[in-house]
This record gives C-alpha cells, structure tokens and sequence, in this order.
C-alpha cells in the first residue's frame, strides 16, 4: 500500500515540477498527459484555444460541470469528455407545428 501511495505522490510531484517549469520564453511549460481509457488531459488554455472560447467561460463551464482535475497547480482538463460534455448542452427546438393546408382540411372533412 506504502507503495502505490509513494509512487502516486511523486507521480503529482514531477507533473507539478514539470508544470511549473518556465523556459527562456517565460511561459510555463504544459504537457498532455495520456489516460487509460484512451482520453488525455490537455492544459486548460490549449482546450479554450481549441474552442474558440476565452478562459471565463470556462469558469462558468466548471461552475456548470464541466469535468477538469487540478495537478500541481494546474487545470487539465479531459479531451474527450469535455467535448462530450459540451456537445450534451445543445439544446434543439421542436419543429413548429404549421397549420393543416386548406386542400388536406377539406379532404378529411
């Protein structure tokens, strides 16, 4: 058990260091990181980027239940299932509903 904690924790220590990690251009460096069921985590940025949406909306997307996971510090969030996740939000009206033809109308009568 002492184990499988230990190599957790330093799994969360060397993102973190990786994470926090600056190069000469003074951004942090991100990674993705692969996850066993197929999906990856992607940095929070890369996934507004991706979608054309600006950091506050995503906010309100994790007030609404957007899935995401803090690692050292940072916010990945899964590909996929974010994805999956917006693309459940859509809502469609119904078809409205148009008045019978004159010709059916008096067909029926």
């Amino acid at each position: 058990m002492k184990g499988i904690a230990l190599r957790a924790s330093f799994t969360v220590f060397w993102l973190s260091a990786v994470c926090r990690f600056q190069g000469s251009t003074g951004r942090t460096a991100t990674m993705r990181i692969a996850l066993p069921n197929g999906d990856e985590l992607i940095p929070d940025i890369e996934f507004a980027e991706k979608l054309d949406i600006t950091r506050r909306t995503l906010a309100n997307f994790d007030r609404e239940g957007c899935p995401f996971v803090m690692i050292g510090g940072c916010k990945y969030r899964p590909l996929n299932e974010g994805l999956n996740w917006i693309a459940s939000r859509i809502q469609r009206r119904n078809p409205r509903r148009g008045r019978p033809r004159k010709a059916e109308a008096q067909a029926e009568a």
